[in-house]
């Protein structure tokens, strides 16, 4: 089996590129921490037209705090200091980034990001 022969690592995880993943045979569970939406979605559909069955980690740093009713999916981030409160969903590859805060049924769509620092509640309407 061939191992990826990564230059770079993130808190001990390997950084990986795009074209080292082409001849890869090594199962992974993937992050795309890229901050670009756009790029962020670019990438992964180009991942996974040669890696169909690719799997995706979502992450939470130790220092967030994440409501157990909140919906996470698949390839997500939360950085450190995030506050998610009751109900929300978070789609799929967002960036919820360091002190920002989400609650009340709030929504994120797929590929999507929360600026550090900013506070999202409850949509209008709600009482």
């Amino acid at each position: 089996m061939d191992q990826v022969v990564s230059t770079t690592s993130f808190e001990g995880f390997p950084v990986v590129q795009v074209d080292e993943l082409r001849h890869e045979s090594v199962r992974y569970n993937f992050v795309f921490a890229i901050g670009d939406n756009f790029t962020r979605q670019l990438t992964w559909k180009e991942v996974t037209t040669f890696l169909p069955d690719m799997t995706t980690a979502t992450v939470i740093h130790p220092s967030a705090v994440v409501a157990s009713s909140a919906s996470l999916d698949s390839g997500t981030i939360v950085l450190g200091g995030v506050m998610i409160g009751a109900k929300p969903r978070i789609g799929h590859h967002c960036t919820v980034n360091t002190d920002a805060s989400l609650d009340h049924e709030s929504s994120m769509g797929d590929f999507s990001s929360l600026a550090p620092g900013v506070g999202h509640g409850r949509p209008s309407g709600h009482r």
